[in-house]
C-alpha cells in the first residue's frame, strides 16, 4: 500500500507495506495532485522514473538543495525559485512506476481522476480517444468533444502520442469506427489545421452562410468540397459572423435548421462548432449538465470535462453552468459523487478544500 504523508516543511513519503504501512492516504494525495500544475506533475514523475527506475530492489532517495545535480529532470525546466525549491525538497521512497502504484492502491472515480491528472494532456486526450474507439462500439460523442475543442498544436500532439502510445496511426482507427459523411468530418478536424487567427472576411462569410441555407443542412453532405471546409478549417471568430449572417438571410438560427433537418452523429458535430464557435464554456457546462441530470451520472464524461479544462477555463465554465441551469456545479458534483472521488472533484474546481 501506499501512503502519502506531508510534513511542515513540504515532504511527501511514498511508503510500501514492507514498512509497515497501513493504508492509503488518499486525502494526502488529493491535496498534492490538485496544489500542482499538470507541468509540475510531469515534472516530478518524469524524476521518479529516472531516479528510481528499479526492478527488484527498493530504494530510496532524499532531495535536498544540497543534491540539485542529481535532480536532473528539473536542470531542462524553469520554474522560479519558490516553485523548484518546493519540488526540490519532496522526499520520496519509490516502489516501481508512480502511475502503476497509485492506480493499484485507488480504485474507481478517484482512480480515474488521479490517473488522468498524472498524464500529459496530449497522453490524457490520445488514452481518452482509444478507449472511443477501442472494443465494441464507439462513444461518438468523446470524438466529437475532443476533436473539435482542441487547438491544432493540441490535435497534433494528441495524434503523436496516440501513435506512440498504441503503435496505430490515429487516422485509421478512427477511419474503422465511423463512417461516411461523419467520418469525413471527423477526419478533417484531425488532418486540416483551423485558421487559429481572429479573422473575419465580411464578403466570403455572408456568401457562405447564403450558399448553406440555400443548400440546406439535409444536403450539406452533397457538396462535401464545400461545407466541410467551412466547419472545419475557418477561425471561429468568421464562423460567428457566418452564423450571423444565416439568420438575417432567413430568419432562422442554423442551430434550428440543423436540428429540424439532421439526426445523429453528423448534426451533433454541426452543433458542437457552432456552440465551440459561440461560446466554449457554455458548451462544457452544458457537456457537464447532461451527464449529471437525470438518474444516473456519465462518470466517465465528467472526468474527461473536468481534467481537461481545470487548467484552461475551468472558472468560466463554472460560472456558465450557474448561469444556464441554475444551481452551482459544486451542488451537481455533491450530489452525484460522493467519498473521495467528490473530495478530488470539489478541488479541482476550486470550490471546496479536500477533507
Amino acid at each position: 500500500m501506499i501512503r502519502i504523508i506531508t510534513t511542515p516543511c513540504s515532504l511527501v513519503r511514498l511508503q510500501h507495506p514492507f514498512f509497515g504501512c497501513a493504508g492509503t492516504d488518499e486525502k494526502a494525495i488529493i491535496n498534492l495532485l490538485t496544489k500542482r500544475s499538470n507541468y509540475q506533475r510531469q515534472i516530478i514523475t518524469d524524476s521518479y522514473q529516472a531516479l528510481y527506475n528499479k526492478v527488484n530492489t527498493f530504494r530510496s532517495y532524499v532531495f535536498t538543495r544540497h543534491r540539485r545535480s542529481d535532480f536532473r529532470s528539473l536542470s531542462q525546466h524553469r520554474f522560479c525559485t519558490g516553485q523548484q525549491n518546493t519540488l526540490q525538497r519532496e522526499f520520496i521512497i519509490f516502489w516501481q512506476d508512480l502511475l502503476k502504484d497509485l492506480k493499484s492502491e485507488l480504485s474507481g472515480t478517484l482512480s480515474e481522476v488521479v490517473e488522468g491528472l498524472m498524464q500529459s494532456p496530449d497522453v490524457f486526450d490520445a488514452n481518452e480517444i482509444h478507449r472511443a474507439v477501442a472494443g465494441l462500439g464507439t462513444d461518438e460523442e468523446a470524438l466529437i468533444e475532443i476533436l473539435c475543442s482542441r487547438s491544432n498544436a493540441e490535435i497534433q500532439a494528441l495524434r503523436a502520442a496516440y501513435e506512440r502510445l498504441f503503435k496505430k496511426d490515429l487516422r485509421k482507427d478512427i477511419e474503422g469506427d465511423t463512417s461516411g459523411y461523419f467520418r469525413r468530418l471527423l477526419i478533417a478536424e484531425l488532418q486540416v489545421p483551423r485558421n487559429e487567427a481572429d479573422e473575419i472576411l465580411l464578403y466570403q462569410a455572408y456568401h457562405e452562410a447564403l450558399a448553406l441555407w440555400e443548400t440546406g443542412p439535409k444536403k450539406w453532405a452533397q457538396d462535401e468540397a464545400f461545407s466541410i471546409p467551412i466547419f472545419t478549417r475557418r477561425s471561429h471568430a468568421h464562423l460567428r459572423h457566418v452564423f450571423d449572417e444565416y439568420k438575417k438571410i432567413c430568419g432562422v438560427d442554423i442551430e434550428k435548421d440543423i436540428t429540424n433537418e439532421m439526426t445523429g452523429d453528423v448534426a451533433d458535430f454541426f452543433l458542437t462548432i457552432i456552440k465551440l464557435s459561440r461560446n466554449p464554456p457554455a458548451y462544457f457546462a452544458e457537456r457537464l449538465y447532461r451527464a449529471m441530470k437525470g438518474i444516473g451520472t456519465n462518470e466517465k464524461e465528467v472526468v474527461r470535462v473536468i481534467v481537461s479544462r481545470s487548467e484552461k477555463d475551468l472558472g468560466a465554465v463554472k460560472t456558465e453552468f450557474a448561469k444556464l441551469y441554475g444551481k452551482s456545479l459544486e451542488s451537481f458534483i455533491s450530489g452525484d459523487f460522493s467519498g473521495d472521488a467528490k473530495k478530488i472533484l470539489l478541488a479541482l474546481i476550486g470550490e471546496s478544500p479536500a477533507k
